[in-house]
């Protein structure tokens, strides 16, 4: 089971749930020179502004029909973006300082959150003051125009030019629910030559869980000024699919050593948004694996062996899969342990026949691996063996449920008297011993004339690129929903096979680009058919180590009930354990293309620059928009990621779609 915990997030809806045909399952296997060659990513997050706590209007406030926030002006120009269902109805105020203060700029605008399904916004930018201090803000909604006089805001400011920002990580790599989850904060000013800590008041977590509840943490402040938080995510019987937590995390400061605020230093707040998703322990392993064989395989003629990992599986995640990792190592002729391989891959849990060892929640499972015995022949090792680093991890938040350092594996007798029949020189690593045999290979060989897919991103509205810029294409269509990373794939797949296209390439957006890389890593499809050595993956404006702006688009979907609910799988942690066991031979054939915004127009939209550091495209930021292992084509300035924004749409680049239409493998 599964638990979002959302910084500054309300309940979002629930993730659209299909079952698409899976295709088979690749078994990747490759040399142990590639141990530990895993991606760690930065995935500390930094704000410059702040989410106001208050989000009811009408009934729920104080005055009728009125709703308040107060939040601290410490530089110009600042923006303020108010979110509702009627965003023309309403009636602001602005007071700073017990002065009226007007902006210089007021807009109605969609906000594009990673999708094409907008939320209706106002943008106001207030440009040329110098006064620093409390800002009142009031909106309030006539019974005219908003029956019952009640109506829900979303309400952040934004200070682009401010030295203050909170820096939050969260340490804790995989959470599980019941047990503690860690998060790291640092108040600091930038002003300097040098990042100065900011002395900290108060530091709170305002916990939403998924029933409903409220609970309040206070952080702890160290006397260094490092906040550090805790918060142990809760499991309810009655939530039989998700549970759905949320943090508002936002710290009150007091900036005592700037001057520029005199002797009587100013009461202010940051806010920052994590995205958690944390997993119940659906899946146990209790029992050492077996190892038996050798055999011939029927196709491929390899001498092979398989494990069977005995595990126990909550009853109410059958039918999931789950994503392996371990390392094979042997013994050599002097009873040494040797470094042989390591495999990875998705599997399904077996269900044994037996209930001897199945409770009321638990039954009793497997799932095999199959290893090419060349593997030992190239290590020059025999049997026993034994596994170490071994983990499973659900695949709904690629959370690790099941790890060991060492594993030992019980052995068929007749394993124990293997010998190698072969030299190490003899041994040609094939495709078969890396990914496993291919019935598509073998079905359809790869003689094939293929197709480009143009693929579009999380709750697209509509086709991502212009298809009057490609040739011989098809248009995977899923719009408006929102899709795990590796039910996506299996999507694209199945679309694919709809059409009775046998092989293809991908050209993609945003999260349509992780889904590839995904379908490519671990299923055997029509993706690896292709044969004219162009490329298979192209990608446009993928946020592959995740974007804090997730945060903000579920957020605003829960409050104002727009858009399609939240998507853990490209928040900044949950992506980052995706990259993490993804092959750099893999990552190596994706070719990706990044933008920002330009210089003369500002941000490429002003309400989620607050969440984003750095160069940005207006949902993803440059910095996570690197895929360590892939090929970096290009990147543009004066693009945005979708339409609507302050700059043209990233996917409407003439001159890229030509090349990326040209380079496809077909």
């Amino acid at each position: 089971m599964l638990s979002v915990l959302l910084l500054t997030l309300w309940l979002a809806g629930a993730v659209n749930a299909i079952s698409p045909t899976a295709p088979p399952y690749k078994v990747l296997t490759g040399l142990p020179s590639r141990f530990g060659n895993t991606f760690t990513p930065d995935t500390a997050i930094v704000s410059n502004g702040c989410i106001l706590p208050e989000r009811n209007g009408g009934k729920d406030s104080v005055t009728n029909g009125v709703w308040e926030g107060e939040v601290f002006v410490d530089s110009w120009p600042f923006t303020v973006t108010i979110c509702t269902q009627l965003p023309d109805m309403i009636k602001l105020s602005f007071t700073l300082e017990r002065q009226q203060i007007t902006q210089c700029y007021d807009e109605t605008v969609d906000i594009n959150v990673n999708s094409g399904v907008p939320y209706p916004c106002r943008n106001l930018v207030f440009c040329n003051g110098t006064k620093l201090g409390m800002l009142t803000v009031e909106v309030s909604c006539d019974s005219n125009a908003c029956p019952e006089n009640n109506f829900r805001v979303f309400m952040e400011a934004s200070f682009p030019a401010s030295s203050v920002e909170l820096v939050s990580n969260v340490v804790t790599t995989n959470p599980i629910i019941g047990e503690p989850v860690t998060i790291v904060a640092r108040l600091q000013d930038t002003s300097g030559a040098n990042i100065k800590p900011i002395k900290v008041v108060s530091a709170v977590m305002k916990i939403i869980q998924g029933d409903g509840s409220v609970i309040t943490e206070v952080m702890n402040i160290l006397l260094n000024n490092t906040i550090i938080g805790k918060y142990i995510p809760a499991w309810s019987d009655q939530q039989k699919e998700q549970i759905i937590d949320v943090i508002n995390h936002q710290v009150d400061m007091i900036v005592g050593f700037m001057t520029v605020f005199g002797d009587d230093p100013p009461h202010r707040f940051r806010t920052v948004t994590h995205v958690i998703l944390s997993a119940f322990e659906s899946i146990l392993q209790h029992k050492k694996p077996t190892i038996a064989g050798p055999w011939a395989h029927p196709f491929t003629n390899s001498e092979m062996v398989k494990f069977t990992v005995p595990v126990r599986l909550l009853k109410s995640c059958q039918g999931h899969n789950y994503r392996y990792y371990t390392e094979v190592w042997a013994t050599d002729a002097n009873g040494t342990s040797k470094a042989v391989c390591w495999i990875s891959g998705l599997t399904d849990i077996q269900l044994d026949n037996s209930t001897s060892g199945s409770d009321d929640k638990y039954t009793d499972g497997h799932f095999d691996i199959e290893m090419d015995t060349n593997w030992m022949i190239l290590a020059e090792s025999m049997f026993p063996i034994h596994l170490r680093n071994f983990s499973i991890e659900e695949t709904n938040g690629f959370v690790e449920l099941v790890k060991a350092d060492i594993m030992e594996v019980d052995h068929a007798p007749d394993l124990l008297k293997w010998t190698a029949t072969k030299r190490p020189d003899d041994v040609k690593i094939t495709r078969e011993m890396t990914e496993g045999y291919s019935p598509h290979r073998y079905e359809f060989g790869q003689a094939n004339s293929g197709k480009l897919l143009l693929v579009h991103g999380y709750c697209s509205a509509g086709e991502a690129f212009p298809t009057d810029q490609f040739t011989n294409y098809a248009v995977f269509k899923d719009f408006e929903q929102s899709r795990r990373v590796d039910e996506f794939a299996r999507l694209i797949d199945e679309y694919a096979k709809s059409q009775d296209i046998n092989a293809y390439s991908i050209v993609a957006h945003s999260q349509g680009g992780m889904a590839a890389l995904h379908l490519l890593t671990y299923y055997h499809t029509g993706l690896d058919l292709t044969t004219d050595g162009g490329r298979r993956i192209q990608t446009v404006g993928t946020p592959w180590q995740g974007t804090p702006v997730m945060g903000m688009a579920v957020d605003i979907a829960a409050q104002l009930r727009f858009g399609c609910g939240d998507n853990p799988d490209f928040s900044v942690g949950t992506a980052s354990r995706w990259l993490n066991r993804i092959p750099w031979i893999k990552q190596q054939e994706v070719y990706y293309y990044t933008t920002e915004s330009g210089s003369m127009s500002g941000p490429c939209q002003m309400a989620t620059e607050m969440l984003l550091d750095g160069p940005n495209d207006g949902v993803a930021e440059k910095k996570r928009s690197q895929l360590p292992g892939g090929k970096s084509m290009d990147h543009k300035v004066g693009e945005c990621h979708l339409a609507g924004m302050t700059y043209p749409d990233q996917c409407y680049n003439a001159e890229r779609n030509s090349e990326m239409n040209k380079n496809a493998a077909r």
